[in-house]
Order: structure tokens, then sequence, then C-alpha cells
């Protein structure tokens, strides 16, 4: 690990998430770590529960059938064009 400027130690610890963590001119990693962290943030205080499904507002369709029918043949047909 020494002392690149490139190296990151990956770990976790658990903080505060009001904390702020100083910046670290020489590490990306802080940064990168950023997005996932403000994500796991926002599904903590409830992001996925913004909207309450009822049969007005969902479709009939569940994400794997609308998958099997929809998205794997678009991609298997990208892949055989892309392939051939």
């Amino acid at each position: 690990m020494g002392g690149s400027s490139s190296s990151c130690l990956w770990g976790f610890v658990r903080q505060r998430l009001d904390e702020r963590v100083p910046p670290l001119a020489a590490s990306r990693c802080i940064r990168m770590a950023q997005g996932p962290t403000a994500m796991a943030w926002a599904k903590n205080e409830g992001l996925d529960n913004a909207v309450i499904r009822t049969p007005e507002n969902s479709t009939p369709t569940s994400f794997r059938q609308w998958s099997e029918e929809v998205l794997e043949p678009a991609v298997l047909h990208q892949t055989h064009a892309v392939v051939s």
C-alpha cells in the first residue's frame, strides 16, 4: 500500500450520516464512496416508499415477467446483432 496516492484501503466503518469526512486531497476513495453512501442513506430514509403501490398506479405485469418477455429478447437481439 506504500504511500501511493492511488492506493485505497477498502473497509466499512459505520459513522453518523451527518458527520462529514474531511477531504483527502490524495485519495479518490472518499469521493467514490459518497454515491453509494448517499443512496444507502436515501433508502434508509424511505426512498422506495415514496409512492404506495395500488391497483390504480401499478401494472399487472411483474418485473420478472417484463424482464423475461421484453428485456431478455431485446438484450439477446442486441447481442446477436453485435456478434454478427
